[in-house]
């Protein structure tokens, strides 16, 4: 008999089940649950599948080794087999007790095809259920399993009128509207416990200091001495080799001096002559050249009743490069033997040409290129060598410049070069610490003699040092000028008490009655905050000042 197997998904709902074996082709129609699937852990949703299988003229076996899901057919006799090898039988009841309190009597539910179902059950033979299925059904005879069928998107017949709720859905929804309850409700304690703020600032009227004094700043101090105002002063330094190219434009000859041979010939002189190295020999067309070695020139003799002079030669140089020098065999004059008479051969190889060579003013325009690029990027690295607890001398900065070296060098050939200097860059540093004593110390004696008065500025944060200079012991002087500020003290934490939980307005008020206060400016967050919060320690106040000198 043809058969149809259905695979169930776990996301199947007992609808979607239903719809799936009334869209089989076979009577008779075998159900593989997975493991642990929750909508067929219900003997009402059993009991369903049964009527509704029923009412479609089918008759369905579990194929399932679970043995609460057994239990269940069980009690309403639905045959069941292990595998697809095996043959259906109804189990056992003894396997479950159920209680009848727990399953419904789909006769007495006339819901749609339900009540059609139950009609249609009570006109069926009277053998078992199990016989005829297992009389009829041989799962070996069943296709292989292959994955599930989809189910059919059209809406199955009659199915309209049963609404079967899905309770997995149900929970999850019920979880995540709790969730976001929870979330609204941590929200709302944070928005209106924690995260309200308020920062208020004061503009106070005020009285401005002068502070003017002349420090005497030593690196070399083991301490500050601050009654003295002497200052321990920090030095940071980089050292930075810069370079730049440039083009040469010098220019100069060069080439190769012409050479030869001169005899020296001695005829009236007996003793003989030395003629020493560098000896000057000068032609006719003013050509000088000048011997490379030292030469003895043997002196005149007497032989066969003439006078036989002596000789010798010497080879000598050009005075210069040229092809000038390049002359025939002449006679020669010796500079400083007018007794020695000189005759040379030609002179050959002397050449000249003008070249590009660095040249000393090409290496000034270059120092003068990298002496004046910016040094601001420096003066920051500098800075930043600094602490939070130095106040930097801004003009204390200094460049000290190497000696340049040039490659190639001043005077050889070349179309580019380039120059190269190492600067040592120095800025100096104070101990804020002690810069605030010496304005402090300054700010006290102005408030001698002033009751309820206070420094709302000790003007640290725009000090000047002029006039700096560098002593010729590595020691330096500045002039510190700024300006501080004292007024009326104002008692925060009291203020801050008697704004708390009050409005825009009412903070403004209670201000208006504090002496030395000018006006005041209130900033709540976050946006939707409209008062100070209750808890005075999430109350900033802040002070800006109003010169009134009086």
């Amino acid at each position: 008999m043809k058969k149809d197997v259905i695979y169930i998904d776990i996301e199947d709902d007992i609808t979607a089940i239903i719809g799936k074996i009334k869209a089989a082709d076979a009577k008779i129609v075998a159900l593989v649950p997975p493991k642990r699937v929750g909508v067929l852990q219900s003997a009402v949703n059993l009991k369903l599948l049964q009527k509704s299988a029923l009412g479609a003229d089918k008759r369905i076996v579990l194929i399932t080794n679970d043995h609460s899901l057994t239990s269940l057919a069980a009690g309403i006799k639905v045959p069941v087999a292990k595998n697809l090898q095996s043959r259906p039988e109804i189990p056992p009841l003894s396997a479950l007790q159920i209680d009848d309190t727990d399953i419904i009597n789909g006769e007495e539910l006339p819901v749609g095809e339900i009540a059609d179902a139950t009609s249609a059950q009570q006109k069926t033979a009277t053998p078992s259920l199990a016989d005829e299925v297992s009389n009829k059904v041989n799962l070996d005879d069943l296709p292989p399993k292959s994955a599930p069928k989809e189910p059919s998107k059209s809406k199955p017949k009659g199915m309209g009128k049963i609404n079967i709720p899905n309770f997995n859905a149900f929970r999850k929804k019920f979880f995540l509207l709790g969730a976001a309850g929870l979330l609204l409700i941590v929200f709302l304690v944070w928005a209106f416990i924690f995260a309200p703020a308020a920062t208020i600032t004061i503009s106070a009227k005020t009285s401005a200091v002068t502070i003017d004094r002349n420090l005497h700043l030593n690196p070399a101090l083991p301490e500050s001495k601050i009654n003295e105002l002497q200052i321990k002063t920090t030095a940071q330094q980089i050292k930075k080799s810069t370079s730049v190219e440039f083009d040469a434009t010098g220019t100069k000859d060069v080439g190769e001096k012409a050479s030869g041979r001169v005899s020296l010939t001695n005829g009236s002189d007996s003793d003989a002559i030395t003629v020493p190295a560098g000896t000057t020999f000068t032609a006719a067309g003013g050509q000088k050249f000048a011997s490379t070695t030292g030469v003895t020139v043997p002196g005149a003799r007497v032989a066969g009743g003439s006078i036989v002079a002596g000789t010798a030669s010497v080879t000598v140089t050009a005075a210069d490069i040229g092809p000038e020098y390049n002359i025939p065999a002449q006679s020669y004059g010796v500079q400083g033997y007018n007794n020695l008479g000189a005759s040379g051969e030609q002179m050959a190889g002397g050449t000249k040409e003008k070249v590009t060579v660095v040249s000393d003013e090409d290496v000034a325009k270059a120092k003068e290129k990298l002496t004046g690029q910016d040094a601001n990027g420096v003066k920051n690295d500098l800075r930043g060598q600094f602490g939070s607890d130095a106040i930097v001398i801004e003009e204390s900065f200094m460049s000290d410049v190497g000696s340049p070296s040039v490659s190639p060098k001043v005077g050889e050939q070349a179309k580019k070069a380039k120059l190269t200097i190492e600067t040592t860059y120095t800025l100096l540093g104070l101990p804020r610490k002690d810069i605030k004593q010496v304005l402090d110390d300054v700010l006290q004696d102005a408030l001698n003699g002033k009751s309820n008065q206070s420094i709302f500025s000790d003007g640290s944060n725009n000090i000047q040092f002029q006039a700096f200079q560098k002593l010729n012991d590595g020691a330096y002087t500045a002039r510190l000028v700024t300006t501080g500020y004292i007024g009326t003290t104002i008692d925060t934490k009291q203020f801050a008490e008697q704004v708390k939980g009050k409005k825009q307005g009412e903070i403004e008020q209670i201000a208006s009655g504090i002496p030395g206060v000018d006006k005041i400016d209130t900033k709540f967050s976050p946006f939707w905050v409209t008062s100070a919060p209750s808890n005075a320690d999430k109350i900033t106040i802040r002070f800006t000042v109003v010169n009134d000198v009086r």
